[in-house]
């Protein structure tokens, strides 16, 4: 995996679709959306199923 990635994951049309630790470290940043801490899992569900 490419330095930084925090993970690559396979959308339902074959495009892959990666997620850094630095906009992951901004998503989750208090004054942003710290709840999605507890859904990173979910969000790369919902990426690879659309849905």
């Amino acid at each position: 995996m490419t330095a930084g990635r925090r993970w690559v994951v396979r959308d339902r049309y074959g495009n892959d679709i990666y997620l850094t630790d630095e906009r992951w470290e901004h998503i989750v940043e208090p004054m942003n959306h710290p709840e999605m801490s507890a859904y990173e899992e979910h969000l790369k569900e919902t990426i690879q199923s659309g849905k």
